[in-house]
């Protein structure tokens, strides 16, 4: 019984001593929470023709190395006669409301149409409002034969 009794202790304690001990780049950067706002939403005008999403997304990522630095990353999705299209928003260092210049790499927008990429080679993201609750502004961009005009978007704060 005793030999018994002291492989159960052993297993336990090599269970415990094994377990991975948390680190603060494991935790995740996003805390999402839609239910805060009901009017999150993205729209724009894509070649004259509307488009209109009820599911869109903020991400802030944070630097590893700086933690005074985020970046801001905003996603919606869209299906256009069975094909889904979306735009990806990355703003590298947000810091709050302004207009952010799309400059390749540092601000890039991408409307996806299925598997297809459009990268945004001019435009401008203009952040009118960052509460505690939402993030909301107004967005326009060239992409190759892309033109996108009047877009809008309000996202619940990450």
């Amino acid at each position: 019984m005793k030999y018994i009794f002291a492989i159960i202790l052993l297993f336990t304690l090599t269970q415990v001593a094994c377990k991975k001990k948390s680190d603060p780049l494991d935790s995740p950067s996003v805390q999402q929470n839609n239910r805060l706002d009901t009017l999150v939403s993205m729209s724009a005008l894509i070649n004259g023709q509307a488009w209109q999403t009820d599911s869109v997304f903020g991400y802030t990522v944070f630097y590893p190395s700086d933690s005074a630095k985020t970046n801001l990353y905003i996603t919606a999705t869209n299906k256009v006669k069975d094909t889904p299209t979306s735009m990806a928003f990355f703003i590298t260092n947000y810091i709050g409301a302004r207009t952010y210049i799309i400059d390749p790499s540092l601000v890039t927008v991408t409307y996806y149409v299925g598997s297809q990429r459009h990268f945004a080679t001019s435009g401008q993201i203009t952040v009118t409002s960052d509460s505690n609750y939402a993030i909301i502004g107004t967005f326009n961009f060239q992409a190759d034969t892309i033109s996108v005009t009047q877009g809008v978007f309000n996202v619940a704060k990450p």
